[in-house]
């Protein structure tokens, strides 16, 4: 099964351990994930409101790519490659020792939690140091948008 996103140069396939992401002539697996209409929406979603990479410089490290590489457990997404990573699914799987079944939530980058505060989205923030937020899958496509509103 492959599914294409011409007009952001995205393609992404089942592969052995997950799925494919291509883009840009790199590449990458996403461990656990399936490609499913859930999944193909949450990236519709995403380029929709203008956040159409989902490879970031060094997100994921260059060891980690490849059709063949490690892979990561998270789909990353930002503006473009050199941005950084702006929100992402399942980014805390390998963490937490989670298993990456189901996708229940959303981390958003800490720099962007003042204006998640500022529109009234609820969140969680991430514990440890790197203080990113969580944001509940069903506020998924409010955020993207509160999002793509307020950042350039």
């Amino acid at each position: 099964m492959e599914r294409k996103w011409p007009q952001v140069g995205l393609v992404i396939t089942r592969a052995e351990k997950g799925i494919l992401i291509q883009q840009d002539k790199t590449e990458y697996v996403a461990r656990s994930f399936q490609l499913s209409p859930e999944i193909e929406k949450l990236i519709d979603v995403a380029i929709k409101f203008g956040f159409k990479s989902m490879l970031q410089h060094n997100h994921p490290r260059e060891a980690n790519r490849g059709k063949s590489g490690p892979g990561v457990t998270y789909l990353a997404f930002s503006r473009n490659y050199h941005d950084i990573w702006t929100f992402g699914i399942n980014m805390d799987c390998l963490k937490m020792k989670k298993s990456c079944d189901g996708l229940y939530r959303v981390m958003i980058n800490k720099k962007y939690s003042d204006v998640l505060k500022s529109n009234h989205i609820s969140y969680e923030v991430e514990w440890g140091s790197s203080q990113n937020v969580y944001v509940d899958i069903n506020l998924f496509e409010r955020s993207v948008g509160i999002l793509s509103e307020n950042i350039s």
